[in-house]
């Protein structure tokens, strides 16, 4: 399937987008904790490892509600990025290392309903035989943008250190508003 199908194009388009704003995120948040917080290496690795940490705790109580929520893939997708875009942009301004690693468990949150509601987006626009087919193109457009985010994220964080994770804010808000602007078209809907 291609990554161009008319039928996976936007929801391939919000995976790219979301991957490439996780990937701005992970490759910098070592970055800030030297830069903003002036940590030797060691304090700066914990830092950010304690930040990281933080999205994959955050990333379970996200996964354990969905079902109890009954929502829609596009609603999963609208709510989880615009979570996700409010961590990130807390996180380019975050004065304290303590919300640095809240901003990243917030984003982290966000980004488990985001992705969740991707691959159901990817799996109900097509037939049951061609799910495995949206799912790879799902995944080739996020590796796409696993490889992007970071060498612009790390190219950016010498321009201005706090843009990069307002251009991964934006790129979440981008895909929490595409969602909500370009609904999935389920298979067998016109």
């Amino acid at each position: 399937m291609s990554l161009f199908d008319a039928r996976v194009r936007f929801t391939n388009l919000f995976g790219f987008f979301s991957v490439f704003a996780t990937g701005i995120a992970q490759i910098t948040v070592g970055f800030v904790a030297v830069q903003r917080f002036g940590l030797d290496k060691e304090a700066a690795t914990q830092l950010a490892a304690l930040a990281l940490f933080a999205v994959g705790v955050a990333l379970i109580p996200a996964q354990l509600v969905i079902g109890h929520l009954g929502w829609k893939p596009d609603q999963l997708v609208s709510r989880g990025a615009l979570i996700a875009a409010t961590g990130a942009l807390w996180a380019a301004f975050a004065p304290e290392q303590w919300q640095l690693i809240a901003s990243y468990g917030l984003a982290g949150f966000g980004a488990g309903w985001m992705f969740a509601g991707l691959t159901a987006r990817a799996s109900v626009a097509v037939s049951h035989e061609e799910q495995g087919q949206a799912a790879g193109a799902i995944s080739a457009a996020q590796g796409l943008g696993g490889m992007t985010g970071p060498l612009i994220g790390a190219a950016l964080f010498d321009l201005w250190p706090v843009a990069p994770m307002v251009l991964a804010g934006t790129a979440f808000g981008l895909v929490g508003l595409g969602a909500l602007l370009v609904p999935v078209v389920r298979h067998g809907e016109s």
